[in-house]
């Protein structure tokens, strides 16, 4: 399934008049409008992430410590994680890319010396890759999820906007 092709000219125009409104407004409703896009956001972006991860190793790589960065605009973050996630010692932040598109030679033999308890040293050729995903251009969890999350949350971030400069106009 290949990615679509960006936002539409509608919706980059949404984008731009959010990003116009909050540059404009005060920091108190600043922050509200980043505290709800923030709650909102992170069900939304780590729900669509558990949708598509299928294995321990999407779990504990791309969808463990995903979250929404709030700003403007706010960020999609995942696999960000300097902690080790694997038994091998796979950290998301350098091997995140590799969990998420795979490897595309998992028959690739590595060679490496080590010493041998007595004392001595041996060459030894293992497939170390065979236990990571096959190559996907598309990408496997992340990518299809920000597919599926980028107008809903686009749409999310623009009346959360709305609505709470609406309701600060009325005094609520």
């Amino acid at each position: 399934m290949p990615i679509k092709a960006g936002p539409t000219p509608e919706s980059l125009a949404e984008i731009k008049a959010a990003v116009l409104a909050m540059k404009v407004m005060d920091k108190d409703l600043r922050k509200v409008i980043n505290d709800q896009t923030r709650t909102q956001g992170n069900e939304l972006w780590r729900g669509l992430l558990q949708m598509n991860a299928t294995t321990t190793m999407d779990m504990r790589m791309l969808v463990k410590g995903a979250r929404v960065a709030a700003g403007n605009p706010p960020r999609l973050i995942a696999a960000a994680s300097k902690r080790k996630a694997l038994s091998g010692g796979m950290t998301p932040d350098l091997h995140g890319k590799t969990a998420e598109f795979g490897v595309k030679d998992r028959e690739a033999v590595s060679t490496y010396t080590r010493k041998s308890r007595r004392g001595g040293s041996h060459t030894v050729k293992r497939r170390t890759r065979r236990g990571l995903p096959a190559y996907d251009p598309n990408g496997r969890v992340v990518y299809p999820a920000v597919a599926d999350a980028m107008p809903r949350f686009i749409s999310l971030w623009t009346q959360t906007i709305i609505r709470t400069v609406y309701d600060k106009f009325e005094g609520k």
